[in-house]
């Protein structure tokens, strides 16, 4: 999203919600691609504009932050409102001295949202309307427990019985939830928000379905995994390659497969991100790999190439303004991004045979990251694994 649309390029859907009251909660929901984020920063800035300062924008993770941050960079005032929820919270509840020690990683251990909602009690009516901005945006609110929509109800509940404004605005796609088990789907977050979703004058839903991010051919294989919630995004019109499928030998091929597809496209921003739940490992040496095939192009463009990579905990900024990076990301991380080009490099991992409902949600989400051109390669595992070949029957077919 280097080339951040303006509130004018906007389609008439995105308008009619973008120019919405602002003195109201809302619920956007709409598939991959469909311009959720860009409603949030536009949202953002609209409420800058007419000097409105109570506001945040919130995000799941630090590198969907990172990569807000980097979109709204023009205005410094809403690039500081850019957190994650969970630093957010913690750190007001740490000024009233309520904070709940739970240790670091904000994206690997079960945040305490419960804890957090029963202390809320003990606020003073100063403290609790200080809890969240006035105007709070919330994107991927898919990837929140119920726990944390309870904590925002009794705010919510609190703010017209103290007689303080607090309007939340939730951005959602429940078929790109983290943890199907553990997050919550919109029935779930409209049950618990009913004192927001009774009151229809202050409460409304609006649903996105255009996909601008994608290509058709790109598209119609991310649609092949769409587990059957909501509606999905109409296919875009937008012509491109079909995505390529290959087998590698090791991590060393095919760092220097995606290095030599850098030097032939060196301004397309690539990621490379893993299916696996635990990636760590392979992202670090996948990381370590492309940095030893770039030295051994020894060419000045290769000077000009920044390697990233990010795992939860760390404390790296990542770059998302320039075209000449190559990010390597675990599927959590990669949430609500998007590339000029994707490499999924372990599709060999895939639990085909068994609940592939998991696995399935994993794929609708990372197929629908790239902009341009997919990649998908699995560990050639045989002598049968040729290097190239038709994709896996479970990508042909309707899950």
């Amino acid at each position: 999203m280097r080339n951040f649309p303006n509130s004018t390029d906007l389609s008439d859907r995105q308008k009619a919600i973008y120019t919405a009251d602002l003195n109201s909660a809302m619920m956007i929901l709409g598939p991959p691609g469909t311009g959720k984020t860009v409603l949030a920063i536009h949202r953002g800035m609209r409420l800058l504009e007419l000097n409105e300062e109570s506001i945040g924008l919130f995000m799941y993770n630090n590198t969907l932050k990172h990569y807000t941050q980097h979109q709204t960079s023009q205005d410094r005032r809403l690039a500081n409102t850019v957190k994650t929820v969970m630093k957010h919270i913690g750190d007001r509840f740490r000024l009233i001295g309520r904070y709940i020690n739970w240790g670091a990683g904000y994206e690997l251990q079960e945040f305490p949202y419960d804890a957090y909602s029963g202390r809320y009690i003990d606020f003073s009516d100063s403290d609790k309307q200080k809890l969240f901005p006035k105007y709070t945006i919330l994107d991927e609110g898919q990837d929140y427990p119920e726990a944390f929509y309870k904590l925002v109800a009794k705010h919510w509940v609190t703010s017209r019985a103290r007689k303080f404004e607090f309007y939340p605005t939730i951005m959602a796609d429940e078929n790109q939830r983290l943890e199907p088990g553990k997050n919550a789907d919109v029935d779930t977050i409209e049950t618990v928000l009913g004192s927001i979703a009774n009151v229809e004058s202050l409460y409304s839903k609006k649903v996105l379905t255009e996909n601008y991010r994608n290509t058709l051919p790109i598209a119609e294989l991310g649609s092949r995994f769409y587990v059957g919630i909501n509606d999905q995004a109409e296919l875009p019109i937008k012509k491109g390659n079909k995505p390529t499928f290959f087998f590698f030998n090791d991590y060393k091929e095919l760092a220097t497969r995606i290095i030599k597809y850098k030097f032939t496209f060196p301004n397309q921003t690539i990621g490379i991100l893993f299916s696996r739940n635990a990636s760590k490992n392979m992202v670090i040496k996948m990381n370590n790999a492309l940095i030893r095939a770039l030295e051994n192009r020894g060419s000045d463009l290769a000077s000009n190439i920044n390697i990233q990579y990010f795992l939860s905990g760390a404390s790296v900024v990542l770059d998302f303004t320039s075209s000449n990076t190559i990010t390597v990301l675990t599927y959590q991380s990669s949430k609500g991004l998007e590339f000029d080009t994707v490499f999924i490099p372990d599709i060999e991992t895939l639990d085909t045979q068994n609940n592939f409902f998991d696995d399935a949600m994993k794929m609708y989400v990372l197929l629908h990251r790239p902009r341009e051109m997919l990649f998908l390669a699995a560990l050639k595992n045989s002598e049968d694994s040729k290097e190239s070949s038709p994709l896996p029957s479970f990508f042909t077919q309707k899950i």
